[in-house]
């Protein structure tokens, strides 16, 4: 159409009001142009990910299912192939299925750079170790301000944190980033320090301090930490952050102390404790946690967080604290890049890296990455699922990969269908495990669906098939076998996911059972419904959040600009005869999430929060 429509000009503007109305063709292409443009799309997390599964391209059929275009045009991908192939800014695949930008889309990995000044480099350092996490996680550091600061700074919001300079200075990170001249000052500070009943010592230890002063932290060069005026302290000047602690289910009678349920000190105890040894009906815990892939973590993507704090050095290391201060006997870990084949010291290998390092802490582990319909990976560093077990506790009976577009094509009735459901290369993890202390069978399940909020109905597709294999494999090893899934959904609580693992069924005319696509049929799962009729599953499962909480955590996903999205997208679903949660970890106050404005941040990891339930 060149429709001409009159327009009102603007008191700025000179000349005629008439303008020419954009055609079809037009409205379709550039609104295409303005999804795909390079800058727009590096910020899009989503559209990343299906451009990192497609060579840089996107389907066009999920980009059909988006609103705007939905309501300009129906999903004929071959006509709109054809026009989008005229756009100068677009290259269309020779199959017609796929468009990318001509120009890529830029990529700015999250790399901190140091400090190049020497005090700027131990201040950086000093506030590394005295920051909330570490206040959290780390028992060592909580015994020091326990043993020199008043009881009320211990407990949340409490100021007046105060820690031994030694403690400090002596901590391997900020040794690390003190000049090779200080070597001397640091080996005979470490032996006053062990030897604090000599006087001599003593002397010597304040004379080092004042020493060493000259390359510490100064009044008002940090916002978080100072230098005490007689060089014996480091001296917090935030809050103490609030503690997180296990909840326990209504009328369980291993209660954690309500007196020390807030304090520093507390959650030594609880690391110390271990969340296996509480008492419960099968004594084991499970955790949860989308730890965010570096892959997925550029500074566009994630524009109002720090570099520093998104650099994967400095998140590895907050993961591990976290995960070594629970001490699961379970871990569920999605967003986990890996290469093919497990190599270790390759970069981008995290995989690989956390293998080694749960290793040592006496963890095995099962890992899958993303397969293609055509049941191919990548040769690259590509997503992943894994699940870590202690030894001491669960040992391997069998694990079963689950390849979700494999077996959503298999289920599909023509090719038409098969391309649609085929679009994602989403995967879930099986395990069966044996419990060493009452030899109980405990199948264990992880997966990460489409983020592709937009068809619903795929993600239904996508965890009928992981859920399905997951009772499968339980009643395979009988009726006592006991079930856990964690996993990040990618839906909201009321969901059709949610509803279908929650209840068993899913009617066909459910809302999230649509299908946008012309010509698309659901997989037909045979005695498991689909097909146009309602879906189905053997058994129900249960929320272990819900079931001790009466309700799902207020939000598991916490992010800023561009998305600004906050809601619950991650689950510990239960099921099994006599299992029951007896405690589950508290989520964090949104006033806590707030303080760096949205996840992830200096305390938190990952744009997830992690969820842990003891059974």
């Amino acid at each position: 159409s060149s429709e001409l429509v009159h327009r009102q000009p603007a008191a700025s503007e000179d000349g005629s009001g008439w303008v020419r109305r954009m055609s079809l063709v037009e409205k379709v292409t550039s609104q295409v142009e303005y999804y795909l443009n390079p800058a727009r799309m590096a910020a899009d997390q989503f559209l990343i990910e299906q451009a990192e599964e497609n060579g840089g391209y996107v389907n066009i059929a999920t980009l059909l299912s988006f609103p705007r275009l939905r309501k300009l045009v129906s999903p004929q991908i071959a006509a709109v192939a054809h026009v989008l192939s005229k756009s100068p800014k677009l290259e269309v695949s020779p199959n017609s299925a796929l468009v990318r930008p001509r120009s890529k889309p830029p990529e700015s990995p999250a790399r901190a750079v140091l400090p190049a000044n020497a005090r700027a480099q131990v201040l950086y350092a000093v506030e590394r170790v005295l920051n909330d996490a570490s206040l959290i996680h780390d028992t060592q550091l909580q015994a020091a301000i326990a043993a020199h600061s008043p009881a009320s700074a211990l407990r949340s919001g409490g100021l007046g944190v105060r820690v031994p300079v030694e403690d400090v200075v002596l901590h391997p990170e900020v040794e690390s980033a003190l000049p090779s001249s200080s070597a001397s000052l640091l080996q005979s500070l470490r032996q006053a320090r062990d030897n604090p009943s000599d006087p001599a010592a003593a002397a010597a230890s304040a004379l080092i301090r004042r020493k060493l002063s000259e390359l510490l932290p100064r009044e008002g060069e940090s916002a978080l930490v100072r230098l005490s005026t007689d060089y014996r302290y480091f001296e917090r000047l935030r809050p103490t952050p609030e503690v997180r602690q296990l909840v326990p289910a209504a009328g369980f009678a291993g209660v954690p102390a309500s007196g020390a349920s807030d304090t520093l000190s507390s959650s030594a105890a609880h690391t110390a404790a271990g969340a296996s040894s509480l008492p419960g009906s099968a004594h084991f815990s499970v955790l949860t946690y989308n730890i965010l892939a570096d892959m997925l973590s550029t500074c566009e993507q994630f524009p109002a967080v720090r570099v520093d704090v998104l650099d994967w050095s400095y998140r590895r290391e907050l993961v591990l604290k976290e995960l070594a201060f629970h001490a699961p006997d379970v871990l569920c870990l999605q967003e986990l890049q890996g290469m093919a084949t497990c190599e270790r010291g390759v970069d981008g290998d995290h995989h690989a890296d956390l293998a080694d390092a749960l290793g040592a802490r006496g963890y095995a582990h099962a890992y899958v990455r993303k397969v293609r319909r055509d049941g191919t990976g990548w040769p690259s560093a590509q997503l992943g699922n894994g699940i870590f077990w202690k030894t001491a506790t669960f040992q391997l009976i069998e694990a079963e990969e689950v390849p979700i577009a494999p077996r959503l094509c298999a289920a599909c009735v023509d090719e038409q269908s098969r391309a649609h459901f085929g679009r994602g290369a989403q995967v879930g993890l099986v395990l069966a495990l044996r419990h060493l202390r009452n030899g109980r069978t405990v199948v264990v399940a992880t997966t990460h669906l489409s983020c592709n909020f937009q068809e619903p109905v795929t993600q239904v597709a996508q965890v009928h098939v992981v859920a399905a294999a997951t009772l499968a494999l339980a009643a395979k090893h009988g009726p006592s076998t006991a079930i856990v899934l964690g996993a990040d959904l990618n839906s909201l609580p009321g969901s059709g996911v949610f509803c279908l693992l929650q209840q068993g069924t899913l009617p066909a005319a459910h809302a999230h059972m649509s299908l946008q696509a012309d010509g698309v049929s659901f997989p037909d799962f045979g005695a498991l419904g689909g097909g146009g009729r309602e879906l189905r599953l053997p058994m129900r499962l249960k929320s272990a959040y819900t079931a001790v909480l009466g309700q799902e955590p207020l939000f598991t996903n916490f992010t800023g600009p561009p998305s600004n999205f906050v809601g619950t997208l991650d689950y510990l679903w239960f099921a099994g005869s006599g299992l029951a949660p007896t405690h589950v970890l508290q989520l964090p106050s949104e006033e806590a999430v707030r303080e760096e404005r949205c996840l992830p941040s200096s305390r938190f990891p990952s744009d997830h929060l992690p969820l842990l339930a003891c059974f």
